[in-house]
């Protein structure tokens, strides 16, 4: 039976750090697509709270935006509405408590979606 496929890479990395340009030659199509902006942000951020029953909180929302993201030159990308959430709600879980947003669970949850750049000795 015939079938046609379609093969798509995705990456964090630039293009010219996984391939070179005879590879990025045969590679036809290259879309780019960049984070939202914070507006963006929070509409995503509000639509994953409704549909993972999670009340917002606006006092931890804006420490998330006032304190945390000034961290990382305020570089908002997709993956991290729904990480940040499902996050709260894994400490919620785990803690017994009910779905809430509060400064000190944003904190919790925003120090495992980064890894420390550092050694590691064995």
């Amino acid at each position: 039976m015939p079938f046609d496929t379609l093969v798509i890479f995705s990456t964090n990395f630039h293009p010219n750090e996984i391939f070179d340009k005879a590879a990025l030659r045969r590679i036809f199509f290259k879309i780019k697509i960049d984070g939202p902006n914070q507006e963006m942000f929070l509409k995503i951020f509000s639509m994953v709270a409704k549909k993972k029953k999670m009340p917002l909180n606006e006092k931890a929302l804006l420490h998330l935006l006032k304190v945390k993201y000034p961290t990382i030159a305020n570089i908002y990308a997709n993956y991290q509405p729904v990480f940040l959430i499902d996050q709260m709600i894994a400490i919620c879980n785990f803690e017994g408590i009910p779905y809430q947003m509060t400064p000190e669970l944003i904190d919790r949850a925003w120090a495992n979606m980064f890894v420390r750049d550092e050694k590691i000795v064995h």
